[in-house]
């Protein structure tokens, strides 16, 4: 029931306009998912962000981003229609250009089922561009267990001449942090550190951000 519920919840997220105002997660869930960044070279810097894209980070400026929700949208179909999560990320890498293994860095065996947990358009702003490694703690209405690996990746999109798009996904491994404390133990934290190049991306490009775990 975890793995239903949590793709649906990713999933929806992302839905098209016209369907999100009765698809959306209820308000308090969607508060529920945020992000908190610090910037190596920008401590304490208040004008930093990195978001989801959802009604509740963006609130009446939601249809400044339906471009971003469009993209999101063919890509879940894409998802919805692979194989499984390693063909739809079959062509991942990490920082560095290089091919991953989406289950060798989890250390699954081949039997293990591998979960889209979360799926929404993500921005970024504020940062500079000697920001330095930013770290994003990352709060879901997923239970992400305490030290539980988790792989964050982060899709920049380019949209064709013929309006086809192609996503670079960049892997980032990340760390669950478990139950946050206040809240309903079905809601849990990770937290990654990302690359200042990727943030830049995220912060003047088409971004998507999943999440990858077992």
């Amino acid at each position: 029931m975890k793995k239903l519920v949590c793709f649906v919840l990713g999933l929806t997220l992302c839905l098209s306009a016209s369907a999100m105002a009765e698809s959306l997660p209820s308000k308090t869930t969607s508060d529920l998912t945020r992000f908190e960044v610090v910037a190596e070279n920008q401590p304490n810097d208040p004008d930093i962000y990195l978001l989801p894209v959802n009604e509740v980070t963006v609130g009446v400026q939601l249809p400044d981003y339906q471009e971003r929700i469009d993209v999101c949208q063919v890509e879940i179909e894409k998802l919805a229609a692979s194989e499984n999560a390693e063909s739809y990320f079959a062509g991942a890498t990490d920082s560095d250009g290089n091919p991953v293994n989406l289950r060798e860095l989890l250390g699954v065996e081949e039997d293990v089922v591998l979960n889209v947990f979360e799926f929404c358009p993500a921005i970024a702003g504020g940062f500079q561009e000697d920001c330095g490694k930013v770290t994003a703690t990352m709060l879901f209405s997923t239970p992400y267990e305490k030290d539980e690996k988790v792989l964050v990746l982060i899709g920049i999109v380019t949209i064709l001449e013929d309006g086809t798009q192609n996503v670079a996904w960049q892997v980032f491994e990340g760390i669950g942090l478990g139950a946050v404390e206040g809240q309903e133990e079905t809601y849990g934290s990770i937290q990654v550190e990302l690359t200042p190049e990727i943030v830049a991306a995220i912060q003047n490009e088409l971004a998507l951000l999943a999440v990858v775990s077992e």
